[in-house]
């Protein structure tokens, strides 16, 4: 999982608020937080012949105190996770049935 965190004004306008931001991204059945991880699992896929699904999560708030931010945001991505059926989490975070999170 990546984190960053940004004033909203780098991509939005003057004034605008502190963002923190959590994100990470799948590929096939991993989760690839790095760009070199990502493009090692595409070369994978590649010299196999398949096309896996990818995705990108991103969870972000507007808080000044990025810890309370990151806390709010782990807060979330947790209740999410135990909302969904067990299929919805292994796509959201890209682990094989023998792991759910049950």
């Amino acid at each position: 999982m990546q984190r960053a965190a940004f004033p909203s004004s780098a991509w939005c306008h003057p004034g605008a608020a502190h963002r923190a931001i959590t994100y990470w991204t799948t590929v096939g059945d991993t989760v690839a937080v790095s760009g070199a991880k990502w493009k090692l699992q595409q070369l994978k896929y590649g010299l196999t012949g398949k096309i896996p699904d990818g995705l990108l999560f991103r969870i972000s708030s507007i808080q000044a105190d990025d810890a309370k931010a990151y806390q709010t945001q782990d807060a979330f991505a947790r209740d999410m996770l135990k909302a969904m059926s067990p299929e919805g989490r292994q796509r959201i975070i890209a682990i094989r049935r023998s792991q759910l999170i049950r």
